[in-house]
């Protein structure tokens, strides 16, 4: 595997728990939960867990558990490359839902103001870009529009804050879509 490829067998082994935990009943995915990390990434942009920690967690244990299990996945799968091709080697994220919102914030100092605004005009170019393209075989689908949708990024003198959020009923559609395709439903109800 390349430095930068992409390594999907965490994310399968992640999809593989989820559907563990909710076939057998031990997870509500519409609990609220806060989760806080202090990461470190390594020069391959996966996330260092000898070095990172999670430092606050609120909320549903079961929920904590399993966006825990989604941060490492997603740290061990690469997809954090991009953030570190920023110039980001240590961050704070938080990820967090309530009744109404599911939210994540990626916060990072980087060397000078200057740098940190440059990176946030830039994302949020390439969002508005890809909100852009149209859908379809060519173009990007809706589940990928509405997480797109919800990328704002925006700097404070040389701090870097990348923010998704998202209406949590637009969420908890998402993920029974994706469920439902692989046989697995959980009711969005509540």
């Amino acid at each position: 595997m390349s430095k930068n490829q992409i390594n999907k067998k965490p994310i399968k082994d992640f999809e593989k728990l989820i559907k563990k935990e909710i076939a057998t009943g031990k997870l509500d995915l519409n609990k609220s939960f806060l989760i806080e990390l202090e990461g470190v990434l390594n020069e391959n942009g996966r996330l260092d867990l000898k070095k990172s920690r999670f430092v606050k967690s609120e909320g549903d244990a079961a929920m904590f558990n399993i966006a825990k299990s989604f941060v490492e996945a997603v740290g061990n799968s690469g997809w954090l490359i991009y953030l570190r091709e920023f110039g980001i080697e240590k961050m704070n994220l938080m990820l967090r839902q309530n009744d109404s919102q599911t939210y994540a914030a990626v916060v990072s100092e980087l060397p000078t103001s200057e740098r940190a605004a440059t990176i946030a005009t830039g994302l949020n170019t390439m969002v508005r870009g890809a909100q852009m393209r149209e859908t379809g075989a060519r173009g990007i689908n809706q589940d990928e529009k509405l997480l797109i949708g919800g990328i704002k990024a925006e700097s404070a003198d040389k701090i870097l804050t990348i923010k998704l959020t998202y209406e949590k009923s637009a969420v908890r559609e998402l993920i029974n879509r994706l469920l439902n395709e692989t046989g697995m439903k959980q009711s969005s109800e509540k």
